[in-house]
């Protein structure tokens, strides 16, 4: 019995120890959580232009084109939706006094998702983890090998084994990973289907469009309380893509944000869904702009946009 409980003892510690140094191994890998999150601590009281939303905003809005000064940050991450944005940013907007614009880059379909029901589990993991945002009371939540499994072993693979950029985004916050000359040649052949899960996702969930509003509506009551202008925009799809997604679900997401945007001083919504000054060639793929051309083209007018909206907008 004593040799058992000793053997069972050691097997433990064993494994405990190989789970203690695989996860403090995860905890040395650079990533976009801890980039981003860096960068904000670090650039936060000399910050004057914030971008935040889903991949649609990290690889088409550019910060420095958007504002020159070189105070802007592009805070968006890909497949993050409403929750941690504006989880995000109550996390992070208090420590930015010089705050003037902020752009919240959403595409129609992330008004109807919710980040803690979504099946990856790293996007929670590394917001809590490493941004200290959505903290819960369960350790298990706070380890990350425990919390993600597998995907914590693919991402140790990718780092350690393949030696993947996991950050891959410029200083101000752009992803650099879709520029024109990587687009694949088939990169709209799945446009329509593409859309099609996207229009089916929304409806099975379309409830959530009351709690999302919600939120979006605090964060404006938040910025027009501090002086701060927020900008709505739904960024541009492809042709294809935009043909193929419902209509009204579509027309939803652009009069919620518009009806947003009239309750605040200071709010604006701006659509481009559908803008006809976008052609497939600015895509990367159906409803991601190449961050490259695509980007240059989006951000410079958005710039203009804004200002045409309010002079005094990125100054």
């Amino acid at each position: 019995m004593k040799k058992f409980l000793c053997y069972t003892s050691l097997f433990t510690l064993i494994v405990l120890t190989v789970l203690a140094a695989f996860e403090w191994s995860l905890r040395r890998i650079p990533t976009l959580y801890t980039a981003t999150h860096q960068a904000l601590t670090e650039r936060a009281p000399q910050l004057h232009t914030l971008i935040m939303g889903s991949s649609v905003a990290k690889d088409g809005i550019n910060a420095l084109l958007l504002d020159s000064t070189g105070r802007a940050y592009n805070m968006a991450m890909p497949g993050e939706q409403v929750t941690y944005g504006y989880l995000k940013f109550c996390h992070y907007a208090e420590r930015m006094p010089q705050l003037r614009d902020v752009v919240w880059g959403l595409a129609f379909y992330n008004l109807f998702q919710d980040d803690r029901t979504d099946v990856d589990a790293s996007k929670r993991a590394g917001h809590r983890i490493y941004m200290g945002i959505d903290t819960t009371d369960d350790w298990m939540d706070g380890v990350e090998c425990l919390s993600t499994k597998s995907l914590a072993l693919r991402k140790w693979t990718d780092y350690y084994i393949k030696g993947k950029d996991l950050i891959a985004c410029d200083a101000y916050g752009l992803n650099i990973q879709m520029p024109k000359a990587q687009r694949r040649k088939a990169y709209l052949d799945n446009a329509a289907e593409r859309a099609h899960g996207h229009n089916k996702e929304a409806l099975d969930n379309h409830s959530l469009i009351v709690a999302n509003a919600r939120m979006i509506d605090s964060v404006a009551t938040r910025c027009a309380a501090r002086g701060i202008r927020l900008w709505l925009v739904l960024p541009p799809v492809s042709r294809p893509y935009g043909k193929a997604c419902d209509a009204s679900l579509l027309r939803e997401a652009a009069d919620t944000l518009s009806a947003i945007a009239s309750r605040h001083k200071g709010v604006y919504a701006i659509d481009y869904m559908r803008d006809a000054r976008f052609t497939d060639d600015d895509f990367f793929d159906r409803n991601h702009l190449t961050c490259d051309e695509g980007a240059r083209k989006f951000t410079l007018l958005l710039r203009h946009d804004m200002r045409q909206h309010c002079p005094q907008a990125l100054r």
